[in-house]
């Protein structure tokens, strides 16, 4: 049985599983596959959200049972072959799930903004970036942009890998465009 650690992060609003799981492993300085392993499960294992592993990081993160809860919500769960459910919606697992990884430029730079010398831990992926319909942050009306693309899961999904190959790009607005308003 683990114990919650000392150096953890609160998830962020909208912040996927993926996401929290790579934010605690940057912040106690080890990749984020190999903070998996350490605490008893496997990147492959958290991304497939197979239970175990979900109550393995609830436990090393200090998780309560609402704030799983709602990690899982906004990362999305398997019913089925091609279906997701997310935020109590049935989807095609495509819908969600895609190798091209979108975000918010202003929401990283903001959230690295929180501590400059540690800023991995700070950066969260939302999970309403990963609807393919949904093409601007709700937030800075900014349209999501590409990240970056990896077929093998467990390559895209190694969030602060991803997003330490792409940091200066952030914290110098290279990613940024021109603020689109929503439509209704």
């Amino acid at each position: 049985m683990l114990n919650a650690l000392p150096l953890r992060p609160v998830p962020a609003h909208r912040e996927t599983i993926p996401s929290y799981l790579s934010r605690i492993a940057a912040m106690n300085g080890v990749s984020t596959a190999n903070f998996a392993l350490d605490m008893g499960f496997s990147l492959k294992k958290i991304i497939s959200l197979e239970e175990e592993a979900a109550c393995s990081l609830a436990e090393c993160g200090g998780l309560t049972d609402k704030q799983l809860k709602e990690l899982m919500s906004w990362t999305g769960q398997r019913v089925g072959d091609v279906r997701m459910a997310f935020r109590g919606e049935v989807f095609v697992s495509r819908a969600l799930r895609n190798p091209i990884i979108r975000g918010c430029p202003i929401c990283l730079r903001e959230d690295s903004e929180a501590d400059l010398s540690h800023p991995l831990s700070h950066m969260a992926m939302r999970g309403d970036w990963q609807l393919r319909e949904l093409n601007i942050c709700v937030a800075h009306q900014h349209p999501l942009v590409p990240l970056w693309e990896y077929g093998p899961p467990t390559d895209r999904f190694d969030i602060s890998a991803r997003l330490a190959e792409i940091l200066p790009a952030v914290l110098d607005g290279r990613l940024e465009q021109p603020r689109v308003p929503p439509s209704p």
